[in-house]
């Protein structure tokens, strides 16, 4: 008989879970290369300036607009806060809170292998643990400050309290879990408790009291936690603000050229593509647990209860899935909700796939005992998974300059003011924060290609306690929520100690992107290799693997004025 939801089955050990899975983590809080500039613009550095007084702001951030949480920030100040006081660097705080993020993860990943284990199938969660463990979508996601990350971490708690038996602990736990991720973490994955509430609504004539009871005290809940969160932000804002009702109302109603898709747009299959390589063969047996779900019900395999139990669990990640190929702009951070539904799901596939080898080949050799060829198959494919995976996470780190580039500076001195400029053109989207920098140096911008809107400073505060920094309130002038660029953010050459830059093969001065190590008076203090993306083959950016070849750039630290080094 294939899985089945609220059968007691042997329990998973949680802190052997927790322990395994958080080994994997923080090696991703160590060595995970920030691949998304929305992470820094929009979170790093507003932790940044509610921490040291300083640092970038986007338009989201403008009271005017306001469709970022400070609560979300705050939260996550916590742990940079005892950090910080601990005499950490910047630097060091900035992994701290990463390996913090990194724990709580694995804490989230842990309780629902042992919620599997406990109210479902064993053999699904040490299946779930294994996939848990290798997929490098997991890897990136659990350390990324992005609230589609929390959204993350909050569904997989909510899919945790889920498999339990219905109760009114039950139905609070999982939308209380729902709206944290949705309020305070990213709006759009509450739609992944519809299946629940489906599910909830099917007892409504043989339970309406006890329904209607339990969902009283759930509503409450989700109304206080509701509130809590908008009188954080309406503190920081000074103002009443709904931030996440402010999110859906851009990306969703937003017209005259507002929305998402002024940022880019992909085509319908970018997330099969995405998906396949964040979590390759696991991916695949997600899709196919739909079907072989529906086909065990179909053959009395498993019962009515056991149908309806199993697809409210799996069904959001094919809604989800549904709803976002629908979306023209499309990107990586979009499906982190769903992580941990597709990671179940394809445990379950998994499993039902072992069943069904083993059935057949015992079918077609009559030998009932003999099970040896599909164990081996079975251990093949994880094998499989773990290459794939450990590739993918090895050919990320060939993206891994500027994590490598910006701390270095702090060895640099060019001018004698007690500030040094920072300056970044074309290569803007990867800086990896303020925290990288040292203390005395700000980031500037200088005129590249580039045409869209850059972020602005906060208006820099050291005098003021943290809870009422003006940047928080006061509306910055040259904003706007249509991507158009604001000449008022560059800065001239001269006016830079530094430069960041990258260089390739190809590289061909243009009118606002000259080769700057080809330049007379710019000379090069140190570099490091960056993958040549435009001459590598597919394989070699997406895989480690041998025989893949890729091609070199490097990335620059540059000056045009006398420095002086300081070696540790």
């Amino acid at each position: 008989m294939p899985s089945t939801p609220h059968k007691k089955t042997l329990p998973v050990s949680f802190l052997w879970t927790f322990s395994i899975l958080l080994v994997l983590h923080l090696t991703s809080a160590s060595f995970r290369v920030i691949d998304d500039c929305d992470e820094v613009y929009n979170y790093w550095e507003p932790l940044h300036y509610l921490l040291y007084g300083y640092g970038l702001q986007t338009w989201e951030y403008s009271p005017e607009y306001s469709i970022r949480s400070w609560f979300y920030v705050l939260l996550h100040a916590i742990p940079a806060t005892v950090a910080k006081t601990m005499g950490l660097s910047r630097l060091h705080v900035f992994y701290f809170v990463r390996g913090v993020m990194a724990c709580f993860s694995a804490f989230c990943e842990a309780t629902l292998v042992q919620a599997v284990a406990k109210n479902f199938n064993r053999a699904v969660a040490l299946h779930l643990t294994s996939i848990l463990f290798v997929s490098s979508g997991i890897w990136v996601a659990s350390t990324s400050f992005l609230p589609s990350s929390f959204a993350m971490n909050m569904v997989t708690l909510s899919l945790s309290a889920q498999l339990s038996l219905p109760s009114t602990r039950r139905t609070v736990k999982v939308l209380s879990f729902v709206v944290i991720g949705a309020i305070l973490g990213w709006p759009f994955s509450a739609a992944l408790s519809i299946p629940f509430v489906l599910l909830e609504l099917m007892d409504i004539r043989r339970q309406f009291v006890p329904l209607i009871t339990r969902w009283l005290k759930a509503g409450l809940v989700c109304l206080l936690i509701a509130g809590v969160c908008i009188a954080v932000d309406s503190f920081f804002y000074q103002k009443f603000e709904f931030v996440a009702w402010n999110i859906v109302k851009y990306n969703v109603l937003a017209k005259d050229g507002r929305g998402p898709d002024i940022y880019g747009t992909e085509p319908w299959w970018y997330y099969f593509a995405n998906l396949t390589l964040q979590h390759n063969i696991a991916f695949w047996f997600a899709l196919a647990c739909g079907p072989f779900v529906f086909i065990a019900a179909l053959t009395n395999w498993i019962n009515l209860d056991s149908f309806l139990d199993l697809s409210s669990v799996i069904s959001p990640f094919y809604l989800w899935l549904l709803i976002f190929l629908l979306q023209p702009h499309k990107e990586e951070r979009f499906m982190y909700p769903i992580y941990p539904v597709l990671c179940l799901a394809g445990a379950v596939g998994l499993d039902m796939f072992i069943k069904i080898s083993m059935n057949l080949y015992t079918s077609m050799t009559r030998k009932a005992g003999s099970t040896f060829p599909v164990r081996i198959l079975v251990l093949s494919i994880y094998a499989l998974m773990g290459f794939i995976s450990i590739a993918r996470i090895l050919a990320v780190q060939n993206y891994n300059a500027p994590m490598v580039v910006y701390p270095a500076l702090r060895y640099l001195k060019a001018s004698e003011s007690p500030i040094m400029n920072v300056c970044v053109g074309k290569e803007w989207y990867r800086y990896p924060s303020s925290f990288f920098l040292p203390e005395n140096a700000r980031l500037k911008y200088v005129k590249s290609e580039f045409d869209g809107i850059l972020p602005a400073e906060f208006k820099e505060d050291n005098g003021t306690s943290w809870w009422n920094r003006p940047g928080y309130y006061e509306t910055p002038m040259y904003m706007n929520d249509l991507n158009n660029e604001e000449p008022t953010r560059y800065v001239s050459l001269e006016e830079c100690d530094f430069l960041i830059d990258s260089e390739f093969t190809y590289s061909k001065p243009t009118k606002h992107e000259l080769v700057y190590s080809k330049e007379p008076e710019w000379k090069v203090l140190f570099m490091f290799p960056f993958i040549d993306t435009k001459n590598t083959p597919f394989l070699g950016r997406a895989l480690s693997v041998p025989f893949t070849d890729p091609k070199w750039g490097r990335y620059e630290v540059l000056t045009q004025k006398p420095v002086n080094i300081t070696l540790p």
